[in-house]
C-alpha cells in the first residue's frame, strides 16, 4: 500500500508545476527628470522673437498708435528696427501675403474732394497806400474839371463772394431702389449703427453697410485715414447715398502737422482740426449724396468735456458752410437735471434707465436706441419714401428744456 502510494506521489510530481522561487527586488533605477527653467525661459523668448519677426509690421502699427512723446518715439525706433531684420530675413513675407489678401494695403493714393466742395476765392491784393508829400513841398496843382464832363466813380475792388452752393432734391426712396447707407466712425458709434440696420430702417427701403475702426479719430491719420477711407467708399460703384459718421471720442490727443506737434486744445490744434473736419466733408459732396455727423455726447472727465466741446463746435460751424452735411446733436440726451453729465436717464415712463458706460465715454444699448431713432429721423426728413420702421416711435429720454420743463426729445424732432 505504501509502495502505490508512493509510486502515485511520484507519477504526479512529475506533471506539477514548478515551485516559484523567490527573487529580491530590483534596484530602482527610474529617475525624475529635473525641471530645468532655464530651458523653458529660452524657448519662450525664441518664440517671442520668432513671433515679432513674423508681425514685425504689426508691431509698427501698435507702436504708432502711442501718443506723441519720447516714449512712442524709443518704442516706434525699435519696432522699425525689428521689421527691417525681418525683411532682410524674408520673415515679414507670410505676413504681408495675408495682408494682401485680406486688402489691408489697399489705401488708395491721395483724397479726392467732391464735386460740390466749396472753393475758396482767390483774393485780389489791394494797391499800396499812396504816398503823402511832405508838408514843405507846394502842393500839386488840382487838374481842370470840365463842367460839362461828370468823372466817374471808381468802386474798390472787392473779393468775390462765393455763391451758395444750390444742391438738387433728392430721389425718392422705393423698394425696387433702397437708400444706399454707408454708416462708420470709431466705437462710439456701433451700437448706433446696428440700431439703425436691424430695428429703426426698414429693411425693404435700405440698404446698409456698416464700416467701424476702434481707436480711431482725426488726429491720427498715421493711424487710420478718414479721408483716405471716405475717397475709396465714394469712389465706389454705385456709390452710398446717405453717410452717417461720428468719431471725436479718441481725439483729445496731440497733432502733428509736418515736424510740429500740436497740443491738444491750443489755437493750432483747433484750426488744423478744423480744417480736418472740412476736408472730410468735401470728400463726400456730391449732388446726390448727404452727410449726417453726429456730434458728441457730454463726457464724464472735465478735461475731456473740453475738448469734446471744442469738436462739436469745429464740426457744427464747418457745417454750416456746406449744405450737404447735417449735424446731429444728441447732448440733451444725456444730461441731468441740472444740465451736467448724467450716468442714469428717465425715459417719458419715469423709469430710470442706464445710459452711459462705466467709462464715461461710451453710450449704453439704451442710450444708442435713442440717438439711431433721431439720426433715422433726419434722413427720412431728406429722402422722401424711406419711412420710419414702425417700430419707431417716442421712446426716449425725457430731458430739460430752456424752462427746465421734462419733454420728449425724440418725438418732437422734425
Amino acid at each position: 500500500m505504501r509502495s502505490q502510494i508512493t509510486a502515485r506521489a511520484s507519477t504526479m510530481s512529475r506533471f506539477a508545476m514548478p515551485a516559484t522561487v523567490p527573487h529580491p527586488a530590483p534596484p530602482v533605477t527610474t529617475r525624475t527628470p529635473r525641471f530645468e527653467s532655464s530651458r523653458v525661459l529660452l524657448g519662450i523668448l525664441l518664440g517671442l522673437v520668432l513671433a515679432s519677426f513674423l508681425a514685425s509690421a504689426s508691431l509698427v502699427e501698435i507702436a504708432g498708435r502711442l501718443e506723441f512723446g519720447p516714449g512712442r518715439d524709443r518704442w516706434l525706433a525699435a519696432a522699425e528696427t525689428v521689421d527691417e531684420a525681418s525683411h532682410l530675413l524674408l520673415l515679414d513675407r507670410p505676413g504681408d501675403w495675408i495682408r494682401r489678401s485680406l486688402g489691408y494695403d489697399d489705401v488708395p493714393e491721395g483724397v479726392v474732394i467732391g464735386q460740390l466742395a466749396v472753393v475758396e476765392p482767390e483774393y485780389v491784393a489791394l494797391p499800396p497806400a499812396e504816398i503823402v508829400p511832405p508838408e514843405s513841398d507846394p502842393p500839386a496843382p488840382e487838374p481842370e474839371v470840365n463842367p460839362t464832363v461828370v468823372p466817374a466813380e471808381v468802386e474798390p475792388e472787392v473779393p468775390a463772394e462765393v455763391k451758395p452752393v444750390q444742391i438738387p432734391d433728392l430721389r425718392v426712396i422705393s423698394p425696387s431702389d433702397p437708400l444706399r447707407i454707408w454708416m462708420g466712425g470709431d466705437s462710439l458709434g456701433q451700437y448706433v449703427a446696428n440700431h439703425v440696420a436691424y430695428r429703426v430702417a426698414p429693411t425693404d427701403r435700405t440698404d446698409i453697410t456698416l464700416d467701424y475702426h476702434v481707436s480711431t479719430g482725426l488726429t491720427r491719420p498715421d493711424y487710420f485715414d478718414w479721408p483716405a477711407r471716405f475717397t475709396e467708399v465714394t469712389q465706389a460703384d454705385p456709390r452710398p447715398e446717405a453717410y452717417v459718421f461720428m468719431v471725436g471720442g479718441n481725439d483729445d490727443q496731440a497733432m502733428r502737422l509736418q515736424d510740429v506737434v500740436l497740443e491738444t486744445g491750443t489755437p493750432e490744434w483747433l484750426e488744423e482740426y478744423r480744417r480736418r473736419v472740412g476736408l472730410l466733408m468735401d470728400v463726400v459732396a456730391y449732388p446726390d449724396t448727404r452727410l449726417f455727423w453726429v456730434l458728441l455726447p457730454p463726457m464724464e472727465s472735465p478735461s475731456r468735456q473740453q475738448t469734446s466741446e471744442a469738436i462739436n463746435e469745429s464740426i457744427t460751424a464747418q457745417a454750416a458752410l456746406r449744405p450737404w452735411v447735417s449735424i446731429v446733436a444728441i447732448d440733451d440726451l444725456f444730461i441731468s437735471p441740472d444740465g451736467g453729465f448724467a450716468t442714469f436717464v428717465d425715459d417719458p415712463d419715469g423709469d430710470r434707465k442706464l445710459a452711459r458706460q462705466s467709462d464715461g465715454v461710451h453710450i449704453t444699448e439704451v442710450g444708442s436706441e435713442w440717438v439711431a431713432e433721431r439720426v433715422w429721423r433726419q434722413v427720412i426728413d431728406a429722402w422722401p419714401g424711406a419711412e420710419v420702421s414702425e417700430e419707431l416711435g417716442g421712446a426716449g429720454p425725457a430731458t430739460v428744456d430752456g424752462t427746465g420743463a421734462r419733454s420728449d426729445a425724440v418725438s418732437g424732432l422734425g
